[in-house]
């Protein structure tokens, strides 16, 4: 019995001085590499702990930043920082989650909400901020020449080097598709280069309160794109209230060229739920890499014209994403009104 207890101890701190010694030499693993075995075991064995925010930080949040002017009232923007009106929630397989019910300014359900994560290709929401907040000709027409297209393996484009299209395919397709060439181009749209753009993505997390939140590009390929789920919520927000943002956001479909001298493509929305009855989607965006694992973010009107906006990070399958977005939907309008 004691030989038993011992090898079975034995085992366990094996495993644990493996993992410190891999996790030592290959820290987070990008789209282009293979899943970080590791790091699963770490969110399933340790997940993410909520971060405890001071007074002062909650209380610079309050106050919607001036380019939403007319768009976002003070108590939708401060009563963010709420807490949750109900302890039970929608069961779901998701690492965090926060609803919001947008008409009422209040909180519905949270879990983990103030856990830093990294956030996938919701990150690209915080660029075509960062764009209309530099006031673009989306009508313009951009020439890559190859700096934009990521050159991770793995980190999709369809945008070739050599191919010139407008400002608007290139938002509808890393809105849409999550077309990472597109979003990485996003700074040529405006005539910057890459790093001067990124401050200004962080500049707008500033604005809107997003003060747990620190992106490092437009694209989300890399994982140090950190966010919560509560701050995630104020970037859905945002961009459902900026027009040109939301246009593309909450499109089913989308017609682009890839080059203006080619015909033009039909792209559909990464989000399943699009067809969903009894639903009006203001904005939404999906993301996925190995270390943030499934992400979604959504505004959308139930069929009763109740407005939520909810953000659910780290389900480790795809299905779950789904699952959990559906429970959350069948949740709330569980609700009384």
């Amino acid at each position: 019995m004691k030989k038993s207890i011992l090898a079975v101890l034995l085992s366990f701190l094996a495993v644990q001085f493996g993992y410190v010694g891999i996790k030592l030499v290959t820290k987070y693993k990008t789209p282009s590499q293979e899943p970080d075995i590791w790091w699963r075991l770490h969110n399933y064995w340790w997940p993410p702990i909520a971060v405890t925010r001071s007074s002062t930080e909650i209380r610079t949040q309050n106050i919607p930043p001036a380019w939403l002017d007319g768009l976002a009232s003070s108590e939708l923007w401060a009563q963010i920082e709420g807490k949750a009106k109900y302890r039970k929630g929608p069961i779901i397989k998701s690492k965090s989650a926060f609803i919001y019910d947008v008409d009422q300014h209040q909180v519905l359900w949270s879990y983990n909400a103030d856990a830093r994560r990294p956030v996938a290709s919701t990150t690209k929401l915080m660029g075509a901020l960062a764009l209309s907040r530099l006031d673009p000709n989306l009508d313009s027409v951009v020439c890559l020449n190859g700096e934009e297209k990521p050159d991770l393996t793995g980190a999709s484009s369809k945008f070739k080097s050599g191919n010139c299209a407008t400002g608007w395919d290139l938002l509808g397709a890393a809105l849409l598709s999550s077309d990472n060439g597109a979003a990485m181009a996003f700074p040529a749209l405006v005539r910057m280069t890459h790093d001067p753009f990124v401050v200004a993505m962080n500049q707008v997390a500033e604005d809107i309160g997003m003060t747990m939140s620190s992106f490092v590009d437009p694209a989300g390929l890399s994982d140090d794109n950190l966010s919560t789920a509560r701050d995630m919520t104020r970037a859905i927000l945002a961009s459902s209230l900026v027009p040109a943002v939301s246009h593309a956001a909450s499109a089913k479909s989308w017609w682009l060229q890839y080059d203006i001298s080619k015909k033009q493509n039909k792209i559909n929305s990464t989000n399943r739920l699009r067809d969903r009855d009894g639903i009006n989607i203001l904005a939404v965006k999906t993301g996925y890499t190995h270390t943030a694992r499934h992400c979604l973010t959504m505004v959308y009107e139930t069929q009763k014209g109740r407005t939520i906006a909810f953000t659910q990070l780290g389900a480790f399958w795809n299905s779950s994403r789904w699952k959990d977005a559906v429970a959350i939907m069948n949740w709330v309008d569980g609700l009384p009104d």
